[in-house]
């Protein structure tokens, strides 16, 4: 879901550098393409300060969310909504509890664990890997945003079982590890902490 604009490369459209926005559909077309103009800005005159990037960085990651926001907002009638987009949804509504699994989401949408299963097969995935994938994600989002957490609290608030078990899946999903995600977070943030102390001082200066 939520990707810096550094590794975003030019051409390419943003659904299809972040193809997981698909999951997640319908997505606002002119919200999109917003944000691939401000995207490929970017891309043409990269911000040169620290805390110019920094707030380009957030200022992407928010209008990012967006998208996947106002895609989980807006009424999707039953004939518009598979049984897939709509587990996507619960699993992103419910990614925290402890018990998410096929057989409760096959109980929440009353329906056979069979029969969910297929419904992702359709797709080339599991249900499993959808909920490590979120996971994955909000874990992420959750270190860049307050790298200040431990992770042990972040495997926590992000519905892992352990510290070990969102290690894992961040290995898999071919991710950072947790622990080099928060060191390089906490480096961006003293650094963007910095830049603003010194603009603050210098306008005090004046």
């Amino acid at each position: 879901g939520l990707v810096s604009f550094l590794s975003v490369a030019s051409g390419p459209g943003l659904l299809e550098t972040a193809p997981g926005l698909r999951q997640l559909a319908p997505v606002d077309a002119s919200l999109t393409r917003v944000t691939e103009v401000v995207m490929a800005w970017v891309l043409a005159e990269p911000p040169t300060g620290t805390f110019a990037r920094h707030i380009i960085d957030r200022t992407l990651r928010d209008l990012i969310g967006g998208l996947i926001l106002d895609s989980r907002l807006r009424p999707v009638t039953a004939p518009e909504q598979s049984l897939y987009s709509a587990v996507l949804h619960h699993i992103a509504d419910h990614y925290a509890d402890a018990d998410l699994g096929p057989e409760s989401i096959a109980a929440a949408f009353n329906v056979s664990p069979r029969h969910l299963a297929r419904a992702f097969q359709e797709e080339a995935t599991t249900i499993t890997a959808s909920i490590a994938s979120t996971r994955v994600s909000v874990a992420a989002a959750l270190i860049g945003q307050q790298p200040e957490l431990g992770l042990a609290e972040v495997s926590a608030k992000s519905g892992f079982s352990s510290l070990q078990a969102m290690r894992r899946a961040f290995r898999a999903a071919g991710r950072n590890s947790p622990s080099a995600m928060r060191t390089l977070s906490a480096q961006r943030h003293r650094a963007a902490n910095r830049s603003r102390r010194d603009a603050d001082g210098a306008g005090d200066g004046r």
